[in-house]
């Protein structure tokens, strides 16, 4: 009997934005995500981040534009915890990250536990988005893995952006774990038959001309 695959918020984005790409990075791993100076940063900035909240280590010249922010997430409430790694069972039971019965998995940049309340906070580097997929999962698999936790407010902080301005945020009950796992899991169905049928199809879109390494695919470069 197949089991399932392991999924994560980015996994699930990245199947359904073309099936066939994840296939072969994820699945197969044909290929790998090119190195950029993007991507660097962007680790390097979460990595100075942590250090700064966790340990009042200060920013690196180039990042003391964060300070406020720093300062602010510092004065929050409550037990600082940074790169918390969360994994749940398909039961919602909660697992180790490389656990043999793992079904999704969840980073949390940063979470302030306050008694029943807790803040978690996710870093972008990129660009602002209208989506908040990321943090109702953050939200839900915190629940499950914090029993005493009833309220948390999940926001993202766009780092491109002025701060306070810069911070998006939902607040969720615990009472709505159902409908954010309504939410997710017919898309995460859809995901666990490709894998039991291997059947990944490629979705030509605006990113198969500069931004596939999947050379092999067909669309490829057009």
């Amino acid at each position: 009997m197949t089991t399932d695959k392991a999924w994560s918020i980015s996994a699930l984005k990245a199947y359904e934005t073309c099936p066939r790409r994840f296939y072969e990075m994820n699945v197969l791993k044909n290929f790998k995500e090119p190195s950029s100076e993007q991507l660097a940063w962007g680790d390097a900035v979460h990595k100075a981040l942590e250090k700064a909240v966790s340990n009042g280590d200060p920013l690196p010249i180039g990042m003391r534009q964060w300070d406020p922010i720093v300062n602010a997430l510092k004065s929050v409430p409550g037990e600082k915890l940074t790169e918390q790694q969360l994994a749940l069972t398909k039961k919602f039971s909660p697992t180790t990250w490389f656990g043999r019965n793992v079904w999704v998995r969840s980073i949390v940049d940063l979470a302030v536990v306050n008694g029943d309340k807790a803040v978690i906070v996710d870093y972008k580097t990129g660009k602002v988005k209208d989506d908040y997929d990321q943090l109702a999962l953050m939200a839900a698999v915190m629940f499950h893995s914090a029993k005493e936790i009833d309220t948390i407010t999940a926001m993202f902080i766009w780092l491109q952006e002025e701060w306070p301005d810069n911070v998006t945020k939902r607040t969720y009950t615990r009472a709505e774990i159902p409908a954010i796992w309504d939410g997710f899991l017919p898309r995460v169905e859809k995901f666990q038959e490709a894998f039991r049928e291997k059947d990944y199809p490629a979705r030509p879109s605006g990113l198969c001309r500069r931004f596939c390494a999947v050379t092999t695919c067909p669309y490829n470069g057009e």
